[in-house]
């Protein structure tokens, strides 16, 4: 009897060892590939939030920046600057005024994220208008985004309340079109193709800074017609009237409207010389009726850097060398420092960069997906299975870079288990913020917080984010991770926190996005 209960007990636990076994996810090896590390030279203080800007001492050196030396290379250079926020003059939290810069980039993010799945959702982004219709309201206004709605990443707190427009982006560059050349200040925007600025006769303009772009005052200005290919590339399979111009309605994910004529013009830029270079023919959009929230943005228009063959780095292409990058400076960089960007073969800098595909999406090919295999905290990998990462059969999923998102948006379980491994690796306590992000810490009574590495894992490079990357201080003694779920959104987003002190190359030619360490503000 003795012998046959050791028995059965032996054969309990075999099916339990069994089981155990065979119902684990299977996580994949990481491929041992590069590993890039952003350069970091600041964090904050924690014991003393007065001082704004405290140097790293060893976490990295400046041995590991890269700067561009490719004075000899065909490319321009733009000079970026973070878009102003007008909630830095409203009483909205007890702190200084990068927590309202800040509380007010998130709220935009979480309405990007919105917008950009909207635009992904949808077929009528852009539609051909007639010549009659152009400077009239829209027979159709898309979805509103209403102020009071809460979005992943962005409090409840009823006492907030963000003047500013949803999805067009984070940072600012002036360009110069037409004979003699006329200056518009635009939003970058990975997310767009399509580059365009208010012009006259404008029908309905908000205000700006610059003079209207006036076409009659150029000896350049075209219009293109509808019958064009150009046209064709713009407006999909939609069609126009043979005989008439082409012209556009662009609408966004807050109900905001854009109407004009695709046109072309001569665009003036400064090269790595800093010699004049005009490129001719470029294409965009001359928009003269504008409604909803675009007055909101500090830009005069839109600056489209999409796959798309009207975006600006396709039309630059062919000219300059097909590829463009931009190094962004990190948020708490001084107020005159500029982020820059670069276009054509000298947007590859001079150090080694390390790379990672393109993934094709044919459902959304305007945008630019990477491939995420998984995560690290403190060199321990997530437990996720690397299909959570991936694209589906349906073109949903994935993970996109994107430079008008100010925070990374991750899957659900893929977040999820990201704030269970900080939980677990850092001594802290956690607290509320409120600035609205999930997981934040209480560093009261340390110098200088020490938080777990973190590493994202692509096809063909690991890029190993410093603390400045991941986290952010903007409340006194409060530390928050600068991450989010994306809740239903069927898409991830790598922000422009995380991506802050890398040169970022897109080698347009080989469809590959780079990586290299670099000082972005000595650039």
């Amino acid at each position: 009897m003795a012998t046959f209960l050791f028995q059965m007990a032996l054969i309990n636990c075999l099916l339990l060892i069994a089981m155990s076994t065979s119902t684990a996810l299977p996580i994949p090896a990481i491929e041992a590939v590069p590993v890039v590390a952003a350069y970091s030279r600041y964090h904050t203080s924690a014991e003393n939030h007065d001082d704004v800007l405290t140097e790293f001492s060893t976490e990295h050196s400046t041995e590991q920046t890269i700067t561009h030396r490719k004075s000899n290379a065909r490319g321009v250079r733009f000079d970026m600057m973070r878009r102003p926020s007008s909630c830095a003059e409203m009483p909205m939290l007890d702190s200084e005024s990068r927590s309202l810069h800040f509380a007010c980039a998130l709220d935009r993010s979480s309405r990007r994220q919105r917008f950009l799945y909207q635009k992904m959702s949808s077929t009528n982004f852009i539609r051909s208008v007639t010549e009659d219709r152009v400077g009239f309201p829209p027979e159709h206004q898309l979805p509103s985004l209403g102020h009071n709605e809460t979005l992943p990443g962005q409090t409840d707190n009823e006492s907030y309340e963000f003047p500013e427009s949803a999805g067009y982006g984070e940072f600012l560059v002036p360009i110069y079109l037409g004979t003699p050349p006329q200056k518009a200040v635009v939003i970058i925007d990975t997310g767009s193709d399509l580059t365009w600025i208010q012009s006259e006769p404008c029908r309905a303009c908000f205000e700006q800074a610059d003079p209207i772009f006036d076409p009659s005052k150029s000896s350049t200005y075209n219009k293109i017609a509808c019958s064009s290919s150009a046209c064709a590339d713009l407006l999909g399979t939609q069609t126009c009237s043979a005989a008439a111009n082409c012209i556009y309605a662009y609408g966004y994910g807050d109900g905001s409207v854009t109407r004009g004529y695709f046109s072309k013009e001569t665009i003036t830029a400064t090269d790595t010389a800093g010699e004049e270079v005009k490129v001719d023919l470029f294409e965009f959009g001359a928009s003269v009726y504008n409604t909803g929230t675009f007055g909101d943005t500090g830009g005069e228009g839109i600056l489209g850097l999409g796959q798309g063959p009207v975006s600006m780095p396709s039309q630059l292409g062919s000219v300059l060398g097909n590829k463009f990058s931009y190094c962004l400076v990190d948020w708490l960089s001084a107020g005159s420092e500029t982020s820059t960007m670069y276009f054509g073969d000298a947007a590859v800098p001079s150090g080694e960069v390390q790379y990672t595909p393109i993934v094709p999406n044919a459902d959304h090919p305007t945008y630019y997906y990477i491939a995420v295999q998984g995560i690290s905290v403190g060199g321990s990998l997530l437990d996720i299975d690397q299909s959570v990462y991936e694209i589906d059969s349906g073109g949903s999923g994935g993970t996109i870079i994107d430079s008008g998102t100010t925070i990374t948006y991750l899957q659900q379980e893929v977040f999820n288990a990201l704030v269970a491994a900080y939980t677990s690796q850092v001594r802290y306590p956690t607290t509320t913020s409120a600035t609205g992000l999930d997981l934040c810490f209480n560093t009261r009574g340390t110098g200088s917080p020490v938080f777990p590495a973190m590493t994202i894992h692509l096809d063909g490079v690991h890029l190993e984010l410093p603390t400045a990357n991941t986290f952010i201080s903007l409340e006194t003694n409060i530390i928050c991770l600068a991450f989010a779920s994306a809740l239903d959104f069927p898409i991830a987003i790598f922000g422009n926190i995380q991506q802050q002190n890398f040169d970022i190359v897109y080698d347009l030619d080989n469809m590959r996005i780079g990586f290299a360490p670099a000082d972005c503000a000595s650039l």
